[in-house]
């Protein structure tokens, strides 16, 4: 397998937890609504990109 296929593939698996990003936002945007505090917005994005990093970093790890 080249490089190039090498790449594309880890790609493919670190792609496959996107799905995190928008429902972190919802769920942020949600206590928003609830509580009335904006900062849960900005708590949900910030989980949300962490969580898709951890979890498309342990998968690339685990199938090594």
């Amino acid at each position: 397998m080249s490089y190039e296929e090498r790449a594309l593939l880890q790609n493919r698996r670190f792609m496959t937890w996107v799905w995190v990003l928008p429902l972190s936002v919802v769920v942020g945007a949600a206590g928003t609504v609830v509580t009335g505090a904006s900062v849960w917005t900005s708590v949900g994005c910030a989980a949300g990109i962490a969580l898709w990093f951890v979890l498309g970093s342990l998968t690339l790890w685990a199938r090594r």
